[in-house]
């Protein structure tokens, strides 16, 4: 009977890199590694809304394409990040109905030269709703949503400007450019939040008053919605939803 070997040890030197001969790490010019010069290219293909209005084609090479014409399937994702290397991977679930769900994705990278060899916790927050899924995903709005996160979590810290597929929603403006929507991630929780309170007639200043009872955070100097933190945002619509007309 054969004794089992693993293709290979998992091991990191003194600068906290995975060594590997089967992986080829790529570096910048300021010698800080270059994340997105590794993802596999099996992983990326053109972004379907730059091909909905025109920008490429469908089969164009990804070779061709700008970052802001990419995406990134899931998976690609995944590798880089066991790649990169974490201790600890969790969710934290902001806010949960049948038709909203918000979740915190928190991974805790292990150390390395490019952290001071210092561990370092990344979180990233994402929604999903009927409004920015399509198709079957309408149905796992709570999975889609810890997947989203995690992908945000990956692409902000790794700094990887290339939308995952698991982000991408419904594209009802045809005026908004690719690279717009990647920068709103595909949602704006302020005007979720303004649909829920104008549903459950909650004025601004009802909204402001509550605030400042619970004392948040500069609530007395609010002039707008934009003012409050997303996060706190996320709350808000959840509270409201779960309030009687």
């Amino acid at each position: 009977m054969s004794k089992f070997e693993p293709p290979f040890v998992i091991k990191r030197n003194s600068f906290g890199i995975l060594e590997n001969e089967k992986i080829n790490l790529v570096f910048d010019e300021d010698g800080f590694i270059n994340w997105r010069g590794m993802i596999n290219k099996k992983w990326l293909y053109p972004n379907p809304s730059s091909v909905e209005k025109g920008f490429i084609t469908k089969n164009a090479s990804v070779d061709s394409l700008k970052d802001s014409d990419l995406c990134i399937k899931l998976y690609g994702l995944k590798e880089l990040a066991q790649i990169r290397g974490f201790n600890s991977l969790s969710y934290r679930v902001e806010a949960a109905s049948a038709d909203y769900v918000a979740v915190t994705c928190k991974i805790e990278w292990k150390p390395n030269y490019e952290t001071e060899n210092m561990p370092i916790a990344y979180e990233a927050l994402a929604d999903a709703h009927f409004s920015n899924t399509k198709s079957f995903a309408r149905s796992f709005l709570m999975a889609t949503a810890e997947n989203r996160a995690f992908s945000r979590c990956v692409r902000s810290f790794l700094k990887i400007n290339i939308v995952s597929d698991i982000e991408m929603g419904e594209i009802k403006d045809d005026s908004a450019s690719t690279e717009e929507i990647q920068d709103d991630n595909l949602i704006d929780p302020i005007h979720l939040l303004e649909s829920v309170m104008q549903e459950k007639n909650v004025t601004f200043d009802t909204l402001k008053k509550k605030l400042v009872e619970e004392n948040y955070e500069n609530a007395s100097q609010l002039v707008s919605l934009k003012d409050i933190k997303k996060i706190k945002i996320i709350e808000l619509i959840g509270r409201i939803k779960k309030m009687k007309k």
